[in-house]
C-alpha cells in the first residue's frame, strides 16, 4: 500500500512538473526583458569594441572625401614693378604676383577607388556591429528564458524535497511502529535523498543562469529596478 502511495506521489509530482514547465511564458516580462537587452547593448565589452571599429571607419570615410583637395598643389611669386622685365636681377617678362597651381593626375586618378574602399570598409563595420547587436539580443533574451526556467526548476524541486520529507517521515514512523515493511522506507530514503540532490543542481543551475546573464547585461540583477 505505502508502494502505491509513493508512486502516485512521483506521478502528482511529474504531472505538476509538465504543468510548471508549460507555464512559463506566463512568468516573461517583456519590459524587463527590453531592459536586459538595453544594458547589454549599453556595457558589453565586444559590442563597445565594434561600435569604436564603426567609428574609426567612418572618420576614414571622412577624411578620405576631404583629401581630394590633396591632389592639388599651388604656389605664387611676388616680382617687384619697379624693375625692368627682363634684366640680369629679374629675368622675367611679367612683374608682380605669379599664381601657379599643380594637379597629381596619378592620384585624381586613383583617389575615387580610395574613397570607395573607405566607404565600403565603413559599411562592413556597420553591418558587423548591426549583426553583433542582433546576435547580442538574442544571446540576452536565450538567457533570459534559462534564467526564469531555473528559477521555476528550483521551486519545483524545493517543493518536491519538502513532499519528499513529508512522505519519508510518515512512512518512517509506520516502519518504527512496524507498519510499513523495509522496501517502503528504503524507498521513501532514497527518494527523499534524490530530492535533496535535485534541489542541490537546481540552485546550481539557477547560479549558473544568473551569472551568464549578468555577464551578458553587465551589472546584477539585483541592482535594476
Amino acid at each position: 500500500m505505502n508502494k502505491v502511495v509513493l508512486i502516485m506521489a512521483i506521478l502528482m509530482w511529474i504531472s505538476t512538473a509538465i504543468q510548471a514547465q508549460e507555464s512559463i511564458i506566463r512568468d516573461i516580462d517583456y519590459r524587463y526583458l527590453d531592459t536586459l537587452i538595453a544594458l547589454a547593448k549599453k556595457n558589453y565589452p565586444r559590442l563597445k569594441v565594434m561600435q569604436e571599429e564603426e567609428a574609426i571607419s567612418k572618420s576614414a570615410y571622412n577624411t578620405s572625401k576631404l583629401t581630394y583637395l590633396d591632389m592639388f598643389n599651388g604656389s605664387y611669386i611676388y616680382r617687384p614693378r619697379n624693375r625692368p622685365a627682363v634684366s640680369e636681377l629679374n629675368p622675367y617678362f611679367i612683374n608682380g604676383y605669379q599664381v601657379s597651381v599643380g594637379v597629381n593626375l596619378a592620384g585624381l586618378i586613383r583617389k575615387p577607388s580610395s574613397v570607395r574602399q573607405a566607404k565600403r570598409s565603413y559599411r562592413i563595420a556597420q553591418l558587423e556591429t548591426e549583426r553583433f547587436e542582433a546576435e547580442l539580443e538574442s544571446d540576452v533574451r536565450s538567457a533570459y528564458y534559462s534564467y526564469l526556467q531555473s528559477i521555476n526548476m528550483l521551486k519545483l524541486r524545493t517543493q518536491y524535497a519538502q513532499d519528499s520529507k513529508i512522505t519519508f517521515d510518515r512512512v518512517q514512523n509506520q516502519f518504527e511502529r512496524g507498519e510499513a515493511p523495509v522496501d517502503a522506507y528504503t524507498i521513501a530514503r532514497s527518494e527523499l535523498s534524490e530530492a535533496n540532490s535535485s534541489v542541490i543542481q537546481a540552485e546550481i543551475n539557477y547560479l549558473n543562469a544568473k551569472d551568464g546573464l549578468e555577464l551578458l547585461i553587465g551589472v546584477k540583477l539585483d541592482s535594476i529596478n
